[in-house]
């Protein structure tokens, strides 16, 4: 076979980054790669809100999606009403919430309603604990239409000039449905739903694993492919702390439906991609073509205080030349707010033996991929359940290492 000429671009464009709303920035593990031989580069992304913006508060849509099948009974059933009771006393006056349960077949037990008085309140609370009874299968697909129907065809008041509300479907159940069956309906259908959510509905999900033991691969793949979050919940005292985050984030949302775009040139291989913040979820199979002939991928949203870190694997050929110059660019778009922000990547090949690393990015790659693989194991090894259910979460020691005290908002549970 011929050898192959890469051509790399030399002129670089500096676009700055920063304003009132966020900062961006990439930074790569290692700029300067060896000449003839084949190299790997890993890429992070950081989108970190500035901290000082005072924007409207959000009003909140949230729809209780809860599980009362069989398997709730007992303990798992007493945290549900306890955590569903706890969502409500997190919300504002001007906050909807709605409650769909679903056991073998799914019923809406109130629609989308203002919680205004502390009396209002108080009486959808009481609706809550009397719309738990236990009892048949596990029936999770007619649960989530009904839930995205409540959210979706809905007509929100508007509030004092204020614009649509945040919307989020708060699944608490224990993860293991049974109708349909899974061979009818497997896990990728529901990965499938929360990605068109996401992406036409501006819907996310935050899924809480009730008790000891949880459908882990079901509820964290539902939360990533809808850009939510993913919970354990096995001790009472977490709920608050959970809500308070959930709520803190959704009212804080800065940009939504915000999108990553990936641009390199042609012989530059993007491998699997990763979050790394707020979760740990490998998100290679969400990357999709973009209308120039690169790849885009749909984040979560961004909300005030959260940190956001990405971590893209390139592949890149062999270079016969010495070469110092930019080699593609990321851009991150914010649709709704009318702003982008592009960082160009720019790599250095040379005949030097010595290698410079950035050790931030190579600690982070290093944990991501320690715990994605922890997460996979889990998925398919029940003993190893526990050890999964951490592993969504870099710990604050590291966090701190690698960003410092004041990067990222992941809440420690």
């Amino acid at each position: 076979m011929g050898e192959t000429t890469v051509v790399f671009r030399r002129d670089e464009t500096i676009v700055g980054n920063c304003d009132d709303l966020l900062c961006f920035e990439t930074k790569l593990n290692r700029k300067k790669l060896p000449v003839n031989h084949k190299s790997q580069a890993w890429l992070m992304a950081n989108i970190d809100p500035q901290k000082e913006f005072h924007g409207v508060r959000k009003r909140i849509a949230a729809c209780l999606l809860v599980d009362t099948s069989g398997s709730m009974a007992g303990e798992k059933i007493k945290l549900t009403i306890q955590a569903a009771k706890n969502l409500v006393d997190a919300l504002a006056p001007e906050d909807y919430v709605s409650m769909v349960r679903f056991d073998s077949v799914a019923n809406l037990v109130f629609e989308g309603r203002h919680l205004r008085t502390p009396e209002n309140q108080a009486k959808i609370k009481k609706e809550i604990e009397e719309n738990t009874e236990i009892g048949g299968i596990t029936n999770l697909k007619d649960g989530l239409d009904k839930a995205i129907n409540e959210l979706d065809v809905h007509k929100y008041t508007i509030v004092r000039g204020m614009p649509e509300p945040v919307k989020r479907i708060f699944l608490l159940t224990d993860g293991y449905p049974n109708k349909p069956s899974q061979s009818d309906y497997p896990d990728d259908e529901f990965f499938k739903t929360a990605s068109i959510l996401k992406r036409e509905h501006n819907i996310q999900i935050t899924t809480i694993g009730i008790g000891n033991e949880y459908g882990i691969r079901l509820l964290n793949g539902i939360a990533r492919n809808s850009g939510g979050l993913s919970y354990h919940l096995t001790d009472p005292n977490m709920i608050p702390q959970i809500f308070a985050k959930e709520v803190g984030s959704m009212t804080g949302s800065l940009a939504l439906q915000p999108t990553l775009h990936l641009k390199f040139e042609k012989s530059i291989e993007v491998g699997d991609v990763y979050q790394a913040q707020p979760r740990v979820w490998k998100l290679t199979d969400k990357l999709a073509p973009d209308v120039d002939g690169g790849l885009v991928i749909n984040l979560s949203d961004i909300t005030r205080k959260e940190m956001q870190s990405y971590l893209i694997d390139l592949r890149i050929p062999e270079q016969r030349e010495k070469f110092n110059g930019r080699v593609g660019w990321v851009m991150l778009k914010l649709k709704d707010e009318g702003r982008e922000y592009q960082s160009p990547v720019a790599l250095e090949f040379s005949d030097e033996t010595s290698e410079v690393v950035n050790p931030e990015v190579t600690k982070l790659v290093k944990i991501v991929l320690e715990k994605t693989k922890i997460q996979e194991e889990g998925e398919t090894k029940p003993a190893d359940w526990k050890e999964a259910a951490g592993s969504t979460i870099i710990s604050p020691r590291d966090r701190d290492a690698i960003f410092g005290k004041s990067g990222g908002g992941t809440m420690k549970v």
